[in-house]
């Protein structure tokens, strides 16, 4: 079932915001569905550039 979750939280250790968001959301309350499905898209890929992801091997 959907589940509603804020946008913006703020790390408990150090105070700082981010981004909660995924691919899995669907659209933003308050704003019309094509409004927020474009903004969602607009995000991820703000969020997910390269110089703001990182990656390790195991």
């Amino acid at each position: 079932p959907p589940v509603s979750w804020p946008l913006v939280r703020t790390h408990a250790g150090s105070g700082r915001k981010f981004l909660f968001i995924g691919a899995h959301a669907g659209h933003i309350e308050g704003r019309p569905v094509a409004e927020g499905v474009m903004l969602l898209a607009e995000l991820l890929e703000h969020a997910t550039q390269r110089k703001f992801v990182y990656r390790h091997s195991w």
